[in-house]
């Protein structure tokens, strides 16, 4: 009985699939911006969400998260561009929206890196 059990709960797991990903480098290539729009499935757990990322570029990993939010799942495309992300110059990173959703995150400064969230494109 014991192993039934085991195998049913091994089974029930979580899964995570990456939707969309766009990844941009800074003008100097020190700083990449990565976006990320993830589901994650399982019993009881449905979630589908964006993410923004900052890390140094040479970094391991996803680096700091500076933005996140749910996105509406009765509207979502898979595969649409949620945002776009643009380095005006080594410093400054540009977030832009058709229009902004509920952010749930929003880092306005990380290191010496600013970060503006703008509708338009």
């Amino acid at each position: 009985m014991l192993v039934t059990l085991a195998g049913l709960s091994s089974s029930c797991g979580v899964s995570t699939e990456i939707s969309w990903r766009s990844d941009v480098a800074s003008p100097d290539g020190i700083w990449t911006a990565t976006a990320i729009t993830e589901g994650t499935s399982g019993p009881g757990n449905n979630y589908l969400g964006t993410a923004v990322y900052l890390k140094r570029t040479n970094a391991s990993g996803r680096g700091y998260e500076v933005l996140g939010y749910p996105e509406d799942t009765s509207i979502w495309a898979r595969g649409r561009a949620v945002l776009a992300l643009r380095w005006r110059d080594n410093s400054t990173l540009q977030i832009y929206f058709e229009h902004i959703p509920k952010l749930q995150l929003q880092v306005c400064k990380y290191g010496d890196i600013d970060i503006s969230v703008q509708a338009g494109s």
